[in-house]
């Protein structure tokens, strides 16, 4: 399409609307306030336009954005398919009910200025949160961290600057963040998910710091300077010596405790052996999957004692009849257990540094994290450069292939 002009008015009338894309236009003008009225809108597309002005806080009370819409069922099905397409150079993605469209606000590529208004925060439902490619100035909002189910946050290509928001690293859902060509400074959130992001996240903010960027954080600490006063002096000998005693005691016992703790993790090293921590009594830590067979998989839930072996047993040794899906950083086999039950395994694979820190992410995100459409990580297991991801056995496939297949 190539429509133009700004939004019709008569559109605020259509008080049953629940998707609303208007992408790939030259529309422009100001989003009106009225956008944010819709009971039932939860997918808002008007990227690639040509908007101009701030974005209304009451875009960001969207109803069924802040809370789960007990009557999106009555959304009637699209005849044919629903294709959707938010980069020029990505392929177009093709839908066969839009009630399987991801809760989304889609703004990039338009004049838009202004601030984020931190009333963001209140979309608890929204899952993409795409602000790219526009003239939006201020801060990243500490509050967008309230958007817990949160899975896609773009704001590359604007004019931001301060800090990105420690609070982010709360959105474990998280799965790609990009803050690229800002004006953001200061340290780069570490923990969660923001343990897997690229250093393409961040570049083009010179002011940024920190992991995973080459550039180090310089610590600003200030000297203290102590001022001696009349009272100093009167009491100078005695105060000296106990000065001395308080500074003294404590270093040695700390010294003392470095060497113990050295002592012990250097024993415990030598002798891992005999705690059965590798089932064996070679000295030699295992370097990969085949000579560590007999090694325990850390199981979050009960599935018996299972063992590297087994897995290798009930995968046919991650054999390629076994896959059943392309997951990030790795294939997902399925594995027959002895008992009867199924496990999926992703085997992580791809660069030695992203892959570590995807597999450390996902373990410490998705053991905690809970939620209803959300497949559970039933344990984890790491060996020298191999790292496994062990998930329950969905029957139907993904998600994925039923929306796109």
């Amino acid at each position: 399409l190539s429509l133009t002009g700004s939004l019709p008015v008569w559109l605020k009338l259509s008080q049953n609307l629940q998707v609303l894309d208007l992408s790939w236009n030259r529309l422009s003008g100001s989003l009106p306030e009225w956008l944010g009225n819709f009971q039932h809108l939860f997918y808002l597309d008007l990227s690639n336009n040509s908007f101009q002005g701030s974005i209304p806080p009451q875009l960001f009370g969207l109803s069924a954005l802040m809370h789960e819409d007990k009557n999106a069922s009555s959304l009637q099905p699209v005849k044919g398919d629903f294709a959707v397409k938010h980069q020029p150079n990505s392929p177009y993605l093709d839908y066969t009910q839009p009630t399987a469209l991801p809760p989304s606000i889609y703004l990039s590529h338009n004049h838009l200025t202004g601030s984020i208004p931190p009333e963001v925060g209140n979309l608890k439902m929204l899952v993409n949160l795409d602000l790219s490619s526009n003239n939006l100035t201020g801060s990243i909002p500490e509050t967008l961290s309230d958007a817990r189910v949160l899975e896609f946050l773009d704001v590359s290509e604007n004019n931001l600057t301060g800090l990105i928001p420690q609070t982010l690293t709360l959105l474990t859902f998280l799965s790609v963040f990009n803050a690229s060509y800002n004006n953001l400074l200061g340290a780069i959130p570490q923990g969660n998910q923001f343990s897997t992001f690229t250093n393409t996240s961040y570049e083009g903010n010179p002011g940024l710091c920190g992991n995973p960027l080459s550039s180090a954080c310089k610590e600003s600490r200030q000297p203290v300077i102590a001022i001696p006063t009349q009272s100093t002096y009167v009491h100078s000998g005695k105060a000296r010596r106990n000065a001395i005693l308080t500074i003294t005691i404590p270093v040695v016992f700390l010294l003392a405790t470095l060497m113990v703790i050295s002592f012990l993790w250097s024993f415990c090293q030598r002798n891992m052996v005999y705690r059965g921590q590798y089932g064996s009594r070679k000295t030699e830590v295992p370097g990969n999957l085949s000579e560590a067979l007999n090694l325990p998989i850390d199981l979050f839930h009960s599935h018996g004692k299972l063992t590297v072996a087994d897995l290798l047993r009930a995968t046919n040794n991650f054999d390629t009849a076994n896959i059943v899906g392309c997951g990030g950083f790795g294939l997902v086999y399925r594995a027959d257990l002895g008992n009867g039950s199924k496990l999926a395994i992703k085997k992580l694979t791809g660069d030695c540094g992203q892959m570590e820190r995807e597999f450390t992410a996902e373990v410490e995100a998705l053991s905690k994290a809970q939620h209803k459409n959300l497949v559970s990580l039933q344990g984890h297991f790491s060996v020298g450069s191999d790292r496994l991801l062990i998930y329950s056995y969905m029957e139907n496939g993904s998600l994925d292939y039923w929306l796109h297949e």
